[in-house]
């Protein structure tokens, strides 16, 4: 697995790529600019850290996901409707206290 992290000007944008280069994981954290005069433009840099924080717990997130539904694979899961029967349910309890909610993963 690699990681990838673009630190601009309006987010961090952060990527998880396996081995033949496909995506595995991507997450964004938003920034937020301060004009304090015109032709002026400041960001603080505790901004960056914090932002750093979200987007690797959510990458980490995503990527722990990934790792569970390969398991699941290998032991012979089909992937078929959400909720319905399944041959086996590996679950994400918790991660290092860690509180998310996205689309596809609630820890």
């Amino acid at each position: 697995m690699y990681l990838g992290l673009d630190l601009g000007t309006s987010g961090l944008k952060g990527v998880v790529i396996d081995e033949d280069q496909r995506p595995v994981a991507e997450a964004v954290a938003p920034l937020s600019v301060a004009r304090p005069h015109a032709g002026w433009s400041e960001q603080d840099p505790a901004h960056w850290i914090a932002a750093a924080e979200e987007v690797l717990t959510r990458l980490a997130a995503a990527t722990s996901l990934a790792a569970v539904k390969g398991i699941e694979r290998d032991l012979g899961r089909v992937e078929r409707e959400r909720w319905g029967p399944r041959e086996i349910d590996i679950d994400i309890l918790t991660m290092d206290g860690v509180t998310l909610e996205s689309d596809v993963l609630t820890v």
